[in-house]
């Protein structure tokens, strides 16, 4: 009970920090906090964690459906078109209740709703979100077999409450034992059932330390007392069940928490060089293991070495993601195998910006999200420090990945890079619908367009604040209800249309608008800016105003292509040049 009343502590807390704790309801608070720290690795956007939540009158005993392929998160239907034949698509499934322990009725009727879900035939009962994400799952499900994908669908269901997990009643395992094969028998071959109690739930949420021991076979210590004192390192030859010992927990999975600073997700075997490893490690070859793989790298704020062992305190694996999970994977190969060896390089630093810089030399090799590779871009700082200094209503830049929702800042004032790119470019280049159609695509080609350090930085946080003020007039509207089925797509898919559209109102003007130097006309506009993003009732005319634009201009749009559904219409590129660009003039010219 103790430590329930220090998590609901930590909720209280979670939302007094956060300026939009309003639109969520008191019930509701726990399982928006328990989504929040679940998905703190996979880097979402606050307001992608509550489009998520179906709890509600007819959720089917699911609380919260994510999709992700290759570690992207779908959105839409047409998100999909990223689950290609290498895609590692993965649905994530949330049960949150407020009990003291796991129960067998709860268990069964979120079985109920994961296979409604996968019950193709049957149309799917249930709230509108619940429907609306459990058609996006099947849906994604469905372009992962018509790919002929050759990495297994995973389905990851947790269930969190307040509960034991390490006493989980017989009858409740029962029951996940059975959707885990009812999982399989729908091509869900990577299918599993995770309980989290409040001893897990408070770690997710916590900053608290957390040690561990790595034994190797042999360490080499190495220090540059002169040139770098405080940078400390060790080299490893380390069995693989000691390192797996390590990154794994109990059950044999491995812990989230100690993978926060690497950038890549895991790719499965899409990867010929993830096969390559796994058909090592199953053949002779990988008693020489050691010298065939390029290693694991761990950074940790402090380790102590005595004789041949380790103990690492505050550690993270920056580089090596692939291999461990790879290695993880072929456990029962190598259970009672001595001979598999693996090199482990480990630095023990307190420098947060060498942590930084170990990060983007050790994951420069090969793929990884565009936004981790500009992190330490002189512009990506300036941006951080100018949202920083911000006042009253401070924003925390993430320019490096999960950094700030590791330190616990409120959810809301997390700037995601991606999310201030779509923004800029949907408001100063005009293209909301090619911010959203393929943002990682969009980001990569037009990154330069939209971080430059000559900028005046108060045009990214007017652009972002803005965003803020309209997204939180757009939760009240979508939490009263009562909208059109046109006006519900725009508060759905249209906020970037809505931000583009206000921007050109508050300004008089859809032109083209030069954010460099002193003399610019965005210098002389920016206190004006300012001031209405101050100003609630200006900011509730704007935003009205705005909404009445863009679905005007879907209107127009659906006459001349009669079969087009809002969502698409959103991403359309004629959209916005032709419709939208139009009711925005027109609006200004006769104001």
């Amino acid at each position: 009970m103790a430590l329930r009343a220090l998590i609901e502590a930590r909720v209280q807390q979670f939302f007094r920090d956060d300026p939009d704790s309003r639109f969520v309801s008191e019930n509701k608070r726990f399982l928006v906090y328990c989504t929040w720290t679940l998905l703190k690795p996979a880097s979402l956007d606050y307001d992608q964690v509550v489009a998520g939540i179906t709890d509600d009158s007819g959720d089917c005993g699911v609380d919260a459906i994510y999709v992700f392929s290759s570690g992207q998160l779908l959105e839409e239907d047409s998100d999909l078109d990223s689950i290609t034949a290498d895609a590692q698509v993965e649905l994530k499934v949330v049960q949150v209740t407020t009990d003291n322990g796991f129960k067998e009725s709860q268990m069964l009727k979120t079985k109920s709703g994961v296979d409604a879900i996968f019950s193709y035939r049957e149309p799917l009962a249930g709230n509108d979100v619940f429907r609306r994400r459990g058609e996006l799952a099947r849906n994604a499900v469905k372009r992962w077999a018509s790919a002929s994908n050759a990495n297994a669908l995973r389905v990851n269901v947790y269930y969190i409450c307040f509960g034991d997990a390490s006493s989980v009643n017989q009858s409740v395992s029962t029951v996940a034992k059975k959707l885990v094969a009812s999982l399989a028998g729908n091509c869900a071959a990577d299918a599993r059932v995770h309980y989290l109690g409040a001893k897990e739930v408070f770690a997710l949420g916590s900053q608290d330390s957390y040690s561990g021991e790595l034994r190797c076979r042999d360490v080499i210590e190495y220090v540059d007392r002169q040139n770098n004192p405080g940078l400390l390192g060790w080299l490893g030859i380390v069995d693989v069940k000691s390192l797996l010992g390590l990154l794994a927990n109990d059950q044999g999975q491995l812990d989230p928490r100690y993978f926060q600073y690497n950038v890549r997700d895991y790719y499965g075997n899409q990867k010929k060089v993830n096969r390559n490893i796994a058909e090592t490690l199953k053949s002779e070859a990988r008693r020489n293991f050691w010298c065939l793989n390029n290693g694991v790298t761990i950074v940790c704020r402090q380790g102590n070495k005595l004789d041949k062992d380790l103990t690492l305190r505050d550690f993270q694996v920056v580089n090596g993601c692939q291999t461990v999970n790879v290695l993880n994977e072929c456990r029962g190969t190598l259970e009672n195998d001595d001979s598999c060896r693996v090199v482990v390089k480990i630095i023990q630093t307190t420098d947060e910006q060498v942590e930084a810089d170990i990060v983007d030399a050790t994951n420069s090799q090969t793929a990884v999200l565009g936004t981790a590779l500009h992190a330490n871009e002189p512009i990506q700082k300036a941006i951080e420090a100018h949202f920083l200094g911000y006042h009253p209503y401070t924003l925390y830049y993430e320019r490096r990945i999960n950094f700030y929702r590791r330190r616990l800042k409120p959810a809301s004032r997390i700037v995601p890079v991606i999310r201030l790119f779509q923004v800029m470019y949907s408001i100063f280049w005009r293209r909301p619908g090619q911010s959203r159609n393929n943002p990682s695509r969009t980001f990569e080609d037009n990154y330069g367009k939209v971080f430059d350090v000559d900028y005046d930085y108060d045009a990214y946080l007017i652009a972002y604040l803005l965003y803020l003020r309209l997204y939180s007039i757009n939760r009240d509207n979508i939490h009263a209800g009562s909208a059109s089925l046109t006006e519900q797509d725009v508060m759905d898919y249209g906020m970037l249309h809505l931000v583009r559209t206000a921007c050109a109102l508050l300004r008089h003007s859809d032109s083209a608008l030069d954010l460099k130097g002193r003399k610019s006309e965005f210098q002389k506009l920016k206190g004006d800016l300012f001031a209405a993003l101050d100003d609630n009732g200006k900011m509730e005319d704007t935003y009205t105003r705005s909404m009445t634009l863009v679905e005007s201009a879907i209107s127009d749009y659906k006459i001349a292509h009669v079969d087009a559904v809002g969502s698409n219409i959103l991403r359309n590129d004629e959209f916005d040049e032709k419709y939208l660009t139009r009711a925005i003039s027109k609006c200004i010219r006769g104001s």
